[in-house]
C-alpha cells in the first residue's frame, strides 16, 4: 500500500490496526508492525506521515485560506488570509508559486522579517518554474525573492 501511495498523486493511505501481539481482533505482531513502519520511515522524504487529525486540519485550512500573490519590483508578495482560527488550525499548508524562469534560486521570508529566510529549491513542471513551501495559515504576507549572490 505504501508503494501504491508513492506512485499516485494525492492518494491517502489510512492505517488502522485493531490489535497487536495477540491482543485485539486479527492482531499483528510487533515485529510485523516494526518492519512495516521501518519501510515507511525509509521513504519518509516522499511521504507525508501525519495523524488523521492533522490531515483533517490541513484539508480544512487549504479550503478556507485565501492566497493571492503579486509582483512588486523584483519580488513576489504572497498574501495569506485564513478564515479559520489559526490557534486551532495550526498545520502548515503547502503553497506552489510560479517564479521567473531567470531565477536561479529563491528565498522565502515573512514581510519585515528577513532574518528567518528559508532557501527554496526551484523546480519545473510543464508550464514554468516554481517553488513549493510551507507556511502557517495565519494572516500575513510572505516575500519570495531571488537570492542575491554575495
Amino acid at each position: 500500500w505504501v508503494d501504491t501511495s508513492l506512485v499516485h498523486d494525492n492518494i491517502w493511505l489510512v492505517l488502522v490496526f485493531h490489535g497487536v501481539d495477540g491482543i485485539g481482533w486479527e492482531p499483528r505482531t510487533g515485529a510485523e508492525l516494526e518492519e512495516y513502519f521501518s519501510y515507511m520511515k525509509e521513504r519518509e522524504s516522499d511521504l507525508w506521515i501525519a495523524t488523521f487529525a492533522d490531515v483533517s486540519k490541513y484539508i480544512r485550512e487549504r479550503k478556507n485560506t485565501k492566497v493571492s500573490s503579486s509582483v512588486q519590483d523584483d519580488q513576489i508578495v504572497v498574501k495569506v488570509s485564513p478564515e479559520l482560527a489559526p490557534e486551532v488550525y495550526d498545520v502548515p499548508i503547502t503553497l506552489k508559486t510560479y517564479v521567473p524562469e531567470a531565477w536561479n534560486n529563491a528565498v522565502l521570508y515573512q514581510q519585515n522579517r528577513e532574518e528567518g529566510q528559508q532557501q527554496l529549491e526551484i523546480q519545473e513542471d510543464g508550464q514554468s518554474t516554481y517553488v513549493l513551501y510551507d507556511v502557517l495559515a495565519e494572516e500575513g504576507e510572505w516575500i519570495l525573492a531571488e537570492q542575491k549572490e554575495n
